[in-house]
């Protein structure tokens, strides 16, 4: 899991194989799968300075969630 502060998103993990990028926000009780995720996006997220404007900017309303 990366290393990184956000005031809006707790961890996130991504499984390259199914392009799954799963989200845990901060105060959810569960966390949120994005399907269809290309690795690129993913590692744009990992490597953002700003982890939760590049969620707004990258993912957000951008794939379906399960």
């Amino acid at each position: 899991m990366p290393l990184f502060s956000s005031s809006g998103i707790d961890r996130f993990e991504y499984d390259p194989e199914a392009r799954i990028l799963q989200i845990w926000f901060r105060g959810s009780t569960g966390s949120y799968k994005f399907l269809d995720v290309p690795q690129n996006v993913f590692d744009g997220l990992r490597q953002a300075g700003s982890v939760s404007a590049y969620f707004e900017e990258h993912i957000r309303d951008r794939y379906s969630v399960r």
